[in-house]
């Protein structure tokens, strides 16, 4: 999911305090605002869970306590998503994102794909590839819909990584603004965890969506590369001859 992480914006300012007691470690995360999570290890025989209260977005509530499996696959996911330089997330982002997104999906499903924690960690995998997992149309909109939960600003954090380079136009910034509006963004993105990139051409709407980022992407480079007006119409001219 152009690696889905696609992923996002978000400082490092959260805050974080550790207590040690015997066998027990609690470590609490806190940002004022947003999600708050709390992962407790309990003695060698007993299981870690974590529950994330809800500090904002758009509802979602308790996910309740993570199992050990779920927890393997959030660690690993959080790693690979705070790995991300082009998609900067704080941990406490990844972390509720992760929960959520794991608990979504289910690693069941995640392991019949043949996803591991380490496979999700690795940069060259696929495992991070949402169409693997099947998605249902419902399932695909509760993953998108948990980047507004977790105060992640999707299109203003894939906005900013594409102008990051400074070598975008301001015309060619409006332009993706204009094509990746918030009804697009969620087609897109609903569109490629279910059925990847291999199908944009087989669905219209995604087709309409990619050729538009294309000839933003392209504008101002000439007749050799035709002019779009950004939802990929040639708007390019010749000369009669």
């Amino acid at each position: 999911m152009a690696t889905l992480i696609l992923g996002s914006c978000g400082s490092k300012g959260d805050k974080t305090t550790t207590a040690t007691k015997d066998d027990k470690t609690t470590t609490t995360k806190a940002e004022e605002g947003s999600e708050k999570t709390t992962t407790t290890e309990g003695d060698d025989d007993s299981e870690p869970t974590t529950t994330e209260s809800d500090g904002g977005g758009d509802g979602g509530g308790d996910i309740g306590d993570l199992s050990a499996d779920e927890q393997a696959f959030v660690a690993a996911m959080v790693d690979a998503m705070t790995a991300e330089e082009d998609f900067p997330l704080s941990e406490e982002q990844a972390t509720c994102f992760a929960a959520r997104t794991i608990r979504t999906i289910g690693v069941d499903t995640m392991k019949a794909s043949g996803a591991t924690p380490d496979s999700i960690r690795d940069p060259n995998s696929d495992s991070m590839d949402f169409s693997e997992f099947k998605l249902t149309e419902a399932q695909a909109n509760d993953v998108y819909d948990n980047f507004g939960r977790c105060d992640i600003d999707l299109r203003e954090a894939m906005l900013t990584s594409m102008s990051a380079d400074g070598e975008m136009t301001p015309a060619q910034k409006t332009c993706m603004e204009t094509v990746l509006s918030e009804e697009n963004l969620r087609k897109f993105m609903v569109g490629m965890m279910m059925s990847g990139e291999d199908n944009l051409e087989n669905d219209p709407e995604l087709s309409e969506i990619t050729g538009g980022i294309m000839g933003c992407a392209f504008m101002g480079m000439g007749p050799a590369m035709g002019e779009s007006d950004g939802m990929g119409e040639d708007t390019s001219t010749t000369a009669a001859p």
